[in-house]
């Protein structure tokens, strides 16, 4: 298995940052599990394409309770792509998307609408709203 340096190819960089004294994540607190040991995200060997280009190739990385990690990459390089496929709004051709430790990767549309009320993003075409918080916006 590859690891999560050399697995990403295409995204430049999956990358580790903390915040000073935050131990939990802002949103999803209630679904994912207290255990540490447990990713909250794992991609393993997630492939995607679309027609004959290759968007993700093998990609696998994890994401513990409490961690935050940056995807970096150029235009096109799969960054949005991943977060879709956390979501579901994608599934992958090859591979498993595990949220908690539970398979995600083929879920009905009912079953991820758990997933999805405990997650929160913003896509970069996103319009935000002048009048509400970030935290407001994205939940």
């Amino acid at each position: 298995m590859k690891t999560e340096e050399n697995s990403l190819e295409q995204i430049d960089d999956i990358g580790d940052t903390k915040e000073p004294g935050r131990e939990t994540p802002r949103f999803g607190e209630s679904f994912f599990r207290a255990d540490r040991a447990v990713p909250a995200i794992e991609f393993r060997n997630v492939r995607l394409a679309f027609d004959d280009r290759k968007i993700l190739d093998d990609i696998s990385f994890k994401v513990r309770k409490g961690e935050t990690k940056i995807i970096l990459g150029r235009s096109g390089s799969g960054k949005s792509t991943t977060i879709r496929l956390i979501l579901g709004l994608l599934r992958p051709d090859d591979g498993e998307i595990l949220i908690d430790g539970e398979d995600v990767t083929f879920l009905s549309e009912a079953e991820m609408m758990r997933v999805r009320e405990k997650i929160g993003m913003v896509f970069q075409e996103g319009a935000l709203f002048d009048s509400l918080p970030v935290y407001d916006n994205v939940g």
